[in-house]
């Protein structure tokens, strides 16, 4: 569920495990759970961003326009363009 896979993907992606955070989103999409929210795809895309990752962050941004009842927003875009 989101309250457990949350706070793992963030501290995952926040101490620059761009690799493993994308690997755990993925699980959680291929899974079909609602285990994920709009800020789990930003904590991933700015940990590829900060990693240099941008085919992985691109990756992740395909995975999030293709998810249901997510979408990216303004501040998706500005993750990207940082």
């Amino acid at each position: 569920s989101l309250h457990l896979v949350r706070p793992v993907l963030m501290a995952l992606a926040d101490s620059g495990e761009y690799e493993m955070a994308s690997r755990l989103l993925e699980q959680r999409l291929d899974q079909d759970s609602d285990s994920v929210d709009r800020d789990c795809f930003h904590r991933v895309l700015q940990a590829c961003c900060n990693a240099g990752a941008l085919d992985q962050a691109w990756k992740v941004l395909d995975a999030m326009k293709n998810y249901k009842g997510i979408s990216p927003s303004r501040s998706t875009y500005k993750i990207l363009l940082q």
